[in-house]
């Protein structure tokens, strides 16, 4: 954030402080966005934290803090008082408080679960025991579950008394007596139904659920494509253990996509902040660049296949980096979209011929484009009919090889269990760049026999 703006929020924060209006206060830094937030409370000193939890209460700092990434507001969060900040994690959405929590070393986390309401902190303890990136981490404990027998005027009734407590109450979830989903009924049916009508009667049986097991980015493709608020999560049993919310899933869906945007770029297993320790971001980056360094020298060792073509026809070489570049560039281009259709379920490995034909049909027509382009550009510049021959072909088949290797690779290394936002940038630079050195480099001998017969 810029230093005139963060001085402007300062100075608004401390007037709002001054008059001593909690809601206005707690408006104002709602409705900043998560980095100004954050650059916001990273400036204030412990006292002026302290006068902050003040003037807008435990309740609106709580919900502040939870709407923040859990490794920024732990950090707010360990500069109370072990009393305050437990009474500020019993606030919280279980969900929000327990991912948190799970950003806090071990003992600590343990001594603020001993200080929570029991009842809250028994929620968050049955969600910690879940694996942070599956349905069960996911989820919230906080639902409304209703007997199917029961009248929808009885239902409204129980409705209205857990409504403050329940996270949504878009979705109204009929249980049998051992907490089995037996189905769904939504908030606007149940107010459009006859007051005597059994809550059976207005079921809908065919519930779309998740178990507890389920891969988060699974679940998130799934709620984006059906359009749902929430998503029921069952145990192996099939009772009915909490619910999702669309909240949590744009979360989900932003961490992932920042994981696999850092994975494309080698970076080991995609997490990593500008804030991150030196050590750590060594760790992550070196292993990869180590390997490219390998992948690197094997097309130096193509390169010098070549080195008698390169001393005939010198010009050449003042092109290599420009067809190299373009192939990367299309590469690129076709890594992203098969990426991004198989991480959202868009496609699977049965469509890979479907998209090998498609990448081929692509990379001709942009390749004959951008070759004629530099075919022309070369010929023009150095006067050279047989140098335009050249760079246009090569650049023809570099475009066609990087497309079909950027749009196939991902299908065959997922298909293979391994991760292709990881491991497709380093193979296909390898690839792109040789292919550059095989095609633009001919013996020009054969293209001045050529150009002669015709």
């Amino acid at each position: 954030m810029p230093q005139h703006a963060l001085e402007d929020h300062l100075d608004e924060l401390n007037a709002l402080l001054v008059r001593g209006d909690r809601d206005l206060t707690f408006q104002f830094l709602y409705g900043l966005d998560d980095r100004e937030t954050v650059g916001l409370l990273d400036h204030l000193d412990d006292a002026a934290f302290q006068r902050l939890l003040a003037g807008i209460g435990r309740q609106n700092l709580a919900d502040l803090l939870a709407d923040l990434d859990p490794e920024d507001a732990v950090r707010h969060l360990e500069r109370l008082e072990a009393p305050v900040a437990a009474q500020l994690a019993d606030r919280m959405d279980p969900d929000d408080a327990a991912d948190l929590i799970s950003e806090m070393d071990e003992r600590e986390a343990e001594a603020l679960l001993e200080r929570m309401d029991p009842e809250e902190s028994q929620d968050v303890r049955t969600l910690l025991a879940y694996p942070p990136e599956t349905a069960g981490g996911l989820m919230t404990p906080e639902f409304v579950a209703v007997q199917p027998q029961w009248t929808v005027r009885d239902t409204i009734r129980y409705l209205r008394t857990q409504a403050h407590d329940a996270e949504t109450i878009y979705y109204v979830y009929a249980v049998d007596r051992q907490g089995r989903l037996m189905g769904v009924l939504s908030l606007r049916d149940l107010i459009l139904a006859n007051d005597y009508d059994r809550v059976s009667e207005r079921l809908i049986r065919d519930v779309i659920r998740v178990r507890v097991d389920g891969d988060q980015e699974d679940v998130a493709n799934l709620m984006k494509d059906e359009d749902l608020l929430a998503l029921p999560v069952v145990d192996f049993n099939d009772r009915l253990v909490g619910i999702i919310t669309v909240d949590d899933v744009m979360d989900v869906l932003e961490e992932e996509y920042g994981e696999d945007m850092l994975k494309f770029s080698a970076i080991e297993g995609g997490e990593e902040r500008s804030l991150s320790h030196p050590a750590g971001s060594i760790r992550r980056r070196l292993p990869w660049l180590s390997i490219n360094i390998a992948l690197s020298l094997i097309g130096a060792g193509i390169s010098s296949l070549f080195e008698s073509t390169i001393a005939q026809f010198v010009a050449l070489a003042f092109f290599l980096p420009v067809i190299s570049n373009m192939g990367g560039n299309v590469g690129i281009q076709a890594v992203s979209v098969a990426i991004r259709g198989i991480s959202t379920g868009e496609v699977a490995f049965s469509d890979f011929w479907r998209v090998m034909r498609k990448e081929v049909v692509v990379g001709l027509a942009n390749g004959l484009v951008l070759g004629a382009l530099l075919g022309a550009v070369s010929f023009a510049w150095k006067g050279e009919p047989l140098l335009g021959v050249v760079t246009l072909f090569g650049l023809w088949a570099n475009v066609l090889v990087a497309s079909l290797c950027g749009g196939t690779l991902p299908f065959l290394l997922h298909r293979l269990g391994l991760d292709p936002a990881m491991m497709t940038g380093p193979l296909l630079t390898t690839i792109v760049d040789s292919t550059a050195v095989d095609v633009a480099k001919p013996d020009p001998r054969i293209f001045a026999i050529a150009l002669e017969r015709v």
